[in-house]
């Protein structure tokens, strides 16, 4: 019978031990994979005039969160940006799942003109204010324009 010498024992052992170490290291998982987060982040902001609610910040998993767009004087809320579908309503509940960016698109309000020719008057309406304009014929044969105004408060 031969004896093995001490020396290929040793390195038997040693590549063993080294094998070993990189089956360990490889098989670990990932702490920073989005299924193994508690929280996450939320991050909201406005194209155009209004608020969003609420503020950005970290949420945790399977929070409900509501999400509500006030327009500001001169304005409405047209959609949602970053749901990944289209979302028009102004509240909007989202359970958490993942990080969110989301835009609150608001647009000014279109100006709108009434006109009734029996009467010789316009109507303008836009983001800030009423106008009725009316239209008649002077003594002397003028035209004169009246103006009311009703602003938006």
């Amino acid at each position: 019978m031969t004896s093995v010498p001490q020396a290929y024992i040793f390195y038997f052992i040693l590549n063993l031990l080294f094998y070993s170490l990189i089956l360990f290291l490889g098989c670990s998982t990932d702490s920073s994979s989005e299924e193994n987060l508690l929280s996450f982040t939320i991050s909201l902001s406005v194209e155009g005039q209004g608020t969003v609610a609420p503020e950005s910040d970290s949420y945790d998993r399977n929070a409900l969160i509501l999400f509500e767009a006030t327009p500001a004087p001169g304005y409405y809320f047209d959609r949602w940006i970053g749901f990944g579908e289209t979302v028009e309503s102004a509240q909007y509940e989202w359970v958490v799942t993942h990080d969110l960016m989301l835009t609150a698109l608001f647009l000014p309000l279109p100006e709108i003109t009434i006109i009734d020719i029996i009467r010789k008057t316009s109507i303008l309406i836009s983001s800030s204010n009423v106008n009725i304009i009316t239209k008649s014929m002077t003594r002397s044969k003028k035209l004169s324009y009246t103006v009311i105004r009703f602003p938006f408060v």
